[in-house]
């Protein structure tokens, strides 16, 4: 087996193309055609320009809203896939708030061409985290590399240190470039795609100034003017006939009004003030529509196809799918080498050093078009179908490629409930039979993880009784009542800490209403569970509306930008009426009724807003409303001095018997 070793040393051996110097072939101080030189001058006059600075926002809008998850099989899981859960949930946070808050510095990559910054960390809970990222402009950072692979970063013009320049080396140095060259650090500005068409546009004498002198001229239009020798008296003042011809010129405005005297001449038979107007194109529409088909161009040398941005060719989202997913296939690209410079330079050396060695996770990009398609669709949730991601996972070993924000997503509906009240499909009824089988297997004390009682009470003989059984793993719920797994133990006993938010808020409660601590928490997780039920509901009907209507919130949004509304679409009324009495938990009314039932309620325009209308969080537990309205609820649950509650009162609400002393 030594052929074997020595196969496997050649392989793992360093790269022989490792001293590879490319030609010097960048763009920098180069231009295409007569202009001028491409240089950081050029972009900076090039972001004046509203076309350009709506390309670069709509190519960063996709990865701002991108998701971290992973692939199970055809369906794509919301998070990081790690072989502990607590390295998952480090790194996942670790990728959030540098999401949140630093994503868009790096993002002015695709703007200059690279980014350097210096990385700031914090200290939270026993552990190393990320904190932020002190961005300097590209023209001020240099890579440094060792040998072949990039060292760190040089800082410029730090003026503190009498060299002028700090090295900061990895660790504390991030650096990314848009899209580099074969063996270059360095990367172009996406903006050298559309210099020539800015350029037509905006340098002097080109569509701009064309559309504009156009529009000055056809204003204030010239004219050609003769006028007779002599002079002419004006008010006592005898004024020379030259000077009034170029007054009479130069005061004329499009459809402006001219006097002047009617005097023929006896010999030619013309006037002696005769004025012949300047005439305009007959058809000035090229000179407008010129600056529009630059505008075009600019974007498609920005790498944004035409119907992604604009709308004028008309046609539902299937048509624009082709363009679409070349846009996000093309983000995907880019996603995925800014995501394998953050987990290389930034999270593996995060994870090393809070766990003392290299853990296995992996990072990766929900692609952009399967996640657009899903929102054109009516924001349904991860599932198969769709766009498939071209680019495979980043890492294996020890870290992942990837890129997104968000977090973790769990099934609302228990996998043994799904699997009795058949909403699921054949797929995931077998998936969700599985996991209920594994589930029953966990409770017989199979599997990894503790079985415990939470909940429990006191009681006077000074045992504890009741609570709940639930079974634990790295500090989170996997097994026992749904609305419990997911959970981790610490949020719950917050709940139940006299320092909560909750207890807070229910102390605050009862001195203000002057009712019992116990009754008001009894009736905050009864009016609670309501108002989470209710806002649930109509979630749920708002979403089966978006299905039916075949309109999300995206497209009522893009219609209205667009100037128009529900009246644009064909047949819209009809379908308003009929689905406002199929889904009476919107609660918009029965719908149409003909006869005496018939009303004049406007189902379109309710219809309408609900489409606008975003997702609707139920409130905290602890919210002062809440709180307010389970007073008021215990208030009126008071028995009456005068009349004994009857048992269904007291049936309904238990905890409103008890007196204001109680404790």
């Amino acid at each position: 087996m030594q052929w074997l070793d020595r196969l496997k040393q050649k392989l793992l051996a360093k790269p022989q193309t490792g001293a590879y110097v490319p030609l010097p072939r960048d763009v920098w101080g180069q231009s295409p055609r007569d202009l001028p030189l491409w240089n950081f001058n050029i972009i900076r006059m090039m972001l004046w320009d509203p076309t350009v600075r709506l390309g670069l926002a709509m190519r960063e809008a996709p990865l701002c809203n991108a998701q971290f998850a992973y692939q199970d099989g055809d369906k794509w899981v919301s998070g990081i896939k790690a072989d502990r859960e607590d390295v998952a949930e480090f790194v996942l946070q670790q990728l959030q708030r540098l999401w949140r808050f630093d994503l868009h510095k790096i993002l002015k990559a695709q703007v200059w061409g690279w980014c350097g910054a210096e990385i700031t960390y914090r200290q939270c809970n026993g552990r190393v985290e990320f904190d932020s990222l002190l961005t300097r402009h590209a023209a001020d950072v240099r890579a440094l590399c060792r040998e072949t692979t990039l060292a760190g970063v040089r800082f410029r013009r730090v003026q503190a240190i009498s060299l002028g320049h700090v090295d900061v080396m990895g660790g504390k140095a991030f650096w990314h470039a848009f899209m580099p060259e074969d063996g270059s650090f360095y990367g172009h500005s996406v903006l050298r795609g559309c210099y020539s068409s800015w350029a037509d546009k905006w340098f002097d004498g080109m569509a701009l100034d064309v559309r504009r002198l156009f529009a000055h001229k056809d204003a204030y239009g010239g004219v050609d003017m003769t006028y007779p020798g002599g002079k002419t008296e004006i008010n006592g003042v005898d004024v020379p006939n030259q000077d009034v011809a170029r007054m009479i010129a130069e005061q004329i405005k499009a459809g402006g009004v001219t006097t002047r005297p009617s005097d023929i001449d006896p010999v030619s038979g013309k006037q002696r003030w005769e004025l012949v107007r300047a005439t305009i194109p007959a058809s000035p529409t090229h000179i407008f529509e010129y600056p529009k088909e630059l505008d075009v161009e600019i974007l498609r040398g920005m790498e944004i196809p035409d119907d992604v941005l604009t709308s004028e060719n008309g046609g539902a989202w299937e048509g624009k799918k082709v363009p679409a997913q070349a846009f996000f296939t093309g983000l995907n690209k880019w996603g995925n080498l800014l995501l394998g410079d953050i987990v290389k330079q930034l999270i593996e050396p995060l994870v090393w050093l809070n766990w003392g060695r290299a853990e296995e996770f992996e990072a990766t990009l929900k692609p952009l078009g399967l996640q657009s398609g899903q929102e054109q669709q009516g924001d349904k949730p991860n599932g198969g179908g769709g766009m498939v991601n071209p680019f495979a996972p980043q890492g294996g070993g020890f870290g992942g490629g990837g890129f997104g924000g968000g977090g973790r997503q769990q099934m609302a509906l228990d996998p043994t409930e799904a699997v009795g009240m058949g909403v699921l499909s054949a797929a995931e009824l077998v998936k969700a039979a599985r996991t209920a089988m594994r589930m029953a297997s966990d409770k017989t004390g199979d599997g990894p993880g503790q079985w415990i009682t939470i909940g429990a009470q006191k009681s006077g003989d000074g045992e504890k009784h009741g609570g709940v059984p639930v079974k634990v793993l790295n500090g989170k719920i996997i097994a026992g009542p749904a609305k419990f797994v997911g959970t981790r133990i610490k949020q719950i006993a917050e709940r139940d800490q006299p320092d909560s938010r909750l207890h807070q808020e229910i102390r605050r409660g009862a001195e203000d209403w002057r009712v019992n601590k116990r009754d008001l928490k009894e009736a905050v997780d009864h009016v609670w569970a309501e108002k989470r039920e209710a806002i649930t509901t109509r979630e749920k009907a708002k979403q089966r509306l978006r299905e039916i209507m075949g309109l999300t919130q995206a497209d009522a949004n893009r219609l209205e930008n667009a100037g128009k509304d529900y009246t644009a679409i064909k047949g819209f009324d009809v379908k308003a009426r009929q689905v406002a009495g199929e889904l009476s938990e919107l609660g918009i009314g029965g719908g149409y009724e003909g006869g005496s039932n018939a009303d004049d309620t406007d189902y379109s325009s309710l219809v309408w807003e609900l489409l606008k209308e975003g997702r609707i969080e139920p409130p905290a537990r602890h919210d002062p409303d809440i709180i307010d309205e389970a007073a008021n609820l215990v208030i009126k649950s008071r028995p009456s001095k005068h009349k004994q509650p009857s048992e269904e009162d007291a049936d309904y609400v238990p905890f409103g018997l008890r007196s204001p002393g109680d404790e």
